[in-house]
């Protein structure tokens, strides 16, 4: 057995990330889940702004931006999450097709995304916001449940993320993917208890 002496200290990020994820997992309510982890990775890991789409479906098509990008007007990813330099969910990427910007890649299979150098990296738009804010790093992983993708966490920091931060991410998407799935799956029970306690009532 290993003696506590010889084992690792967790580092500052490792840290950060076991306790969003204790608070993350402590509720089933959707919101609070998905706002615990972006206000979490602002508060907790200096990230300038954190961001989570899940997939739902195409409610908005005639006033998305990127309507004429979208192949697939039944889905898309919806902003559900927001904060740091914006916490609002209504402005330009409030709906991404899958497919479309980095966020809609990262979502149809194109795999998690770091950078350290946003200003000089083509995969990333809006440069002069970049340089307005002074952010310097961007990570974005897939929201993967057993195979399925629930959708996008993603962050841009103005400080650079080390290599060990970027695996503790990654790490980190899939345990935010298992509390977003179960407050999904207890919102649903609770919407079917609901109705059926409805229907109980209207059949006395």
């Amino acid at each position: 057995m290993e003696s506590p002496s010889s084992s690792t200290p967790s580092s500052p990020a490792q840290k950060a990330l076991d306790r969003i994820a204790l608070q993350m997992a402590s509720s089933l309510d959707l919101h609070v889940v998905l706002t615990t982890i972006t206000q979490g990775l602002v508060d907790d890991l200096d990230a300038a702004f954190a961001r989570i789409w899940l997939l739902g479906p195409g409610d908005l098509c005639t006033g998305c931006y990127k309507a004429s990008a979208c192949r697939d007007h039944t889905q898309c990813l919806h902003l559900r999450a927001s904060a740091g330099l914006y916490s609002t969910l209504d402005g330009e990427y409030r709906r991404i097709p899958l497919g479309s910007l980095k966020i809609g890649k990262i979502a149809q299979g194109a795999g998690p995304m770091q950078t350290n150098d946003v200003l000089g990296d083509d995969r990333l738009p809006n440069k002069q916001w970049m340089k307005d804010n002074g952010l310097q790093s961007f990570a974005g992983y897939p929201l993967v449940f057993r195979g399925d993708v629930l959708g996008v966490i993603a962050m841009f920091g103005r400080r650079p993320l080390a290599d060990e931060e970027c695996e503790r991410l990654a790490t980190f998407a899939h345990q935010a993917a298992t509390a977003i799935k179960n407050a999904q799956l207890f919102a649903e029970v609770e919407q079917l208890t609901n109705r059926l306690q409805a229907e109980n009532v209207y059949l006395r």
